[in-house]
């Protein structure tokens, strides 16, 4: 009985320390929740008549979002560029200060969000706070602010 109760404790502080989060962690980026904070290069959120959305106003923009798992993840990015029509947007991915991937956005007739997934390898994540910075190719001047991609929203999750 004792090993039993010895095999069963060390089973679940095992699975304890090496399990990932269930939930999805979706950052409305307008409405962060309370462990995730936009850091370097945002402006304020704003709203358009389909959606919210925050502009990153520098070539590089920081979210910082606290995890309570290290496990792989994969990661969704709902975002528009700021289109100029003769030079196509990209966006690249970071976490931690590691490269993730990078697109060139696709140009449409109409402003609309695009989705940009990627995965996230093991060991680039940590426990407590990580950063997630979102690199733009270019932005632009417009009506006194510069402007490169309208992110809406991130999701993260453990599969």
């Amino acid at each position: 009985m004792r090993k039993l109760t010895y095999i069963i404790a060390l089973l679940c502080a095992c699975r304890v320390s090496h399990t990932a989060s269930t939930n999805d962690l979706v950052i409305e980026v307008t409405t962060p929740p309370a462990n995730v904070q936009l850091g370097f290069g945002w402006l304020q959120p704003e709203r358009n008549a389909n959606f919210s959305f925050v502009w990153m106003n520098h070539l590089e923009a920081d979210i910082w979002v606290t995890l309570d798992s290290t496990a792989p993840a994969e990661i969704e990015i709902k975002a528009v560029p700021y289109y100029l029509n003769y030079r196509s947007q990209s966006l690249g991915l970071y976490a931690n200060d590691r490269f993730i991937k990078d697109w060139v956005c696709p140009v449409h007739s109409e402003w609309q969000l695009d989705t940009y997934a990627a995965k996230i390898p093991a060991g680039i994540l940590k426990q407590g706070k990580n950063r997630i910075t979102l690199r733009a190719g270019y932005r632009i001047g417009d009506e006194g602010k510069q402007l490169s991609i309208a992110v809406n929203s991130i999701i993260l999750r453990w599969p």
